[in-house]
């Protein structure tokens, strides 16, 4: 509805300490995400009035107020109205300049909710946009395909396989009573990988499957469990690979 959520009562509520405090936390979730924590990507200087650009630093603080902001709760649109209920009026401009950029560049607004049907105007046909051809009808393609429907232009996807998914692929063993997945199952890294998002949106809990970075000890759960389970899960790939799912080919 158009009541403030309870993100918005929260943040004016704060006081300037406190605001200081949430400014720092959300710098770093912009960090997270790829964002330089203190300087501008060279695309969003061409978008800021060179005042804004040579002085950029409340800039950086309403794109990391929106990129935070859509980040705590991903399954709804943030639209531009909600950012300016919690930035003061003499941001505005800026407002407008960051959530552009970050919506344009699929930051912020993107992903497989229902709040983000895929479709293109009613008039399309009658006044087409810009066409765009898209090879690969894998995780990515097909992202990228229901991105660009939703920004209004006229997709077409081509894939070379009889089947959609890419690398994202479930084999079935024994006549169907085990499945394993050759690929997709697997997210490194869940703050600047689009696909922890996608996650969220779809309700699939996440399973931390080990610990610590390459060459580091890796996690133990309940005393050796996850290196079991690993190496069930890459015999069950290497078989489905050999029984012939034509991935290992490149077939479809």
């Amino acid at each position: 509805g158009n009541s403030p959520s309870r993100r918005i009562r929260r943040l004016r509520r704060l006081s300037p300490e406190e605001r200081q405090r949430e400014t720092e936390t959300e710098a770093l979730i912009a960090l997270s995400l790829g964002f330089p924590i203190d300087a501008l990507l060279p695309a969003e200087e061409a978008i800021l009035a060179d005042a804004d650009a040579a002085a950029p630093n409340d800039y950086i603080v309403v794109r990391n107020h929106i990129l935070a902001s859509w980040r705590a709760d991903p399954r709804v649109p943030l639209p531009r109205a909600r950012v300016l209920e919690t930035v003061a009026s003499s941001y505005d401009h800026l407002v407008a300049a960051a959530h552009g950029f970050l919506t344009r560049e699929g930051h912020v607004n993107f992903g497989v909710s229902a709040a983000f049907p895929a479709s293109s105007p009613a008039d399309a046909l009658q006044a087409p946009a810009a066409s765009v051809l898209v090879i690969g009808a894998g995780l990515a393609g097909l992202a990228a395909a229901r991105q660009l429907l939703r920004f209004g232009l006229r997709v077409l996807v081509l894939e070379g396989r009889a089947r959609p998914g890419g690398r994202v692929y479930t084999s079935r063993l024994g006549g169907g009573q085990a499945a394993v997945e050759l690929g997709g199952s697997v997210i490194t890294g869940i703050h600047a990988n689009p696909l922890g998002v996608l996650a969220r949106q779809l309700g699939i809990p996440l399973h931390k499957a080990a610990g610590g970075s390459q060459g580091s000890r890796r996690g133990d759960l309940a005393g050796g469990r996850d290196r079991k389970a690993e190496k069930v899960v890459q015999c069950g790939q290497k078989r489905g690979r050999e029984g012939g799912s034509g991935l290992a080919s490149g077939k479809p």
